[in-house]
């Protein structure tokens, strides 16, 4: 059975497919001028979503950072974004939050699970540094990848269960999920 949004999904295909012809004969029936304006105008548009998303990314990185710097921070942080990803993006009420935050507390929240999450953050930035590195720059992230690995496996506050964390994706954390951060066929991180 196909979903109500692969249905929607065909339908909005099948409507642009279908509105080519027009847009290219309203599009070969504008004057020179007229043409040069809208592609001047596209080309602004174009610009001006690459700086919103660079600035995004900025963002994001900084957020990241300094959230990785202890692991209060890193804590206070994972409880801001699963309140984005799991809360405010799903139109859920401040008080299912809330309860949340409580049952967290209660059932999750340790020092082991902090470090986890300052772990997380750390390799998603090694992550994203890999994905947009220039050539030549393997032996570097190699270096950063082992040392991280060893931080890991050599942290004396980590215990069975809380490696299990760390094998999820970092794209897939809330804390990428909260940025918006997804890989792309090009292997950039883009927001």
């Amino acid at each position: 059975m196909t979903s109500f949004n692969t249905l929607s999904k065909l339908t909005a295909i099948s409507c642009f497919f279908l509105g080519l012809p027009k847009v290219e004969a309203e599009v070969s029936a504008l004057s020179e001028g007229d043409r040069q304006a809208l592609m001047e105008r596209l080309k602004e548009l174009q610009e001006g979503a690459g700086g919103r998303a660079e600035k995004r990314a900025g963002s994001a990185l900084a957020a990241f950072r300094a959230a990785a710097g202890s692991d209060d921070k890193a804590h206070e942080f994972y409880l801001s974004c699963v309140e984005k990803v799991r809360f405010q993006d799903e139109k859920k009420s401040a008080q299912d939050f809330r309860d949340w935050k409580r049952r967290h507390k209660d059932r999750e929240d340790s020092d082991g699970f902090r470090r986890v999450l300052r772990h997380q953050l750390n390799w998603l930035l090694l992550t994203i540094d890999a994905a947009n590195a220039k050539e030549g720059s393997e032996s570097e992230l190699s270096t950063r990848a082992v040392t991280a690995l060893d931080a890991i496996l050599g942290d004396p506050v980590l215990e069975g269960p809380q490696f299990g964390a760390l094998e999820q994706d970092v794209t897939k954390t809330v804390f990428a999920l909260a940025y918006g951060l997804r890989g792309k066929g090009s292997g950039r991180f883009r927001p």
